[in-house]
């Protein structure tokens, strides 16, 4: 029986971006590159298990549309708006 989970489908869409991207090695070096981050492959590995980091996502689309490789759906959230600032009041 195939898997149903829109949850597990997008960590599987996630894994596919990752490795599209050339690995857990590239990636690692993408977000260093982009973010000056230094974050050790194998967490970039427990990525492909259980999803990448909403934090981390936005230099991998960058990267990802840099080099016409596609995104899973609402990678980045789109559809959803931002929170309002403590100094907004949202619109009803």
């Amino acid at each position: 029986m195939p898997n149903t989970n829109p949850a597990a489908e997008n960590v599987e869409a996630q894994r596919k971006l990752i490795d599209a991207l050339g690995g857990p090695t590239a990636v690692q070096k993408i977000i260093l590159v982009r973010t000056g981050v230094e974050l050790k492959t194998q967490a970039i590995s427990n990525w492909r298990k259980r999803g990448i980091p909403f934090s981390r996502r936005a230099p991998l689309a960058l990267e990802a549309g840099e080099r016409e490789i596609g995104v899973p759906l609402n990678f980045l959230g789109e559809g959803t708006p931002p929170p309002p600032k403590d100094d907004e009041v949202p619109f009803l």
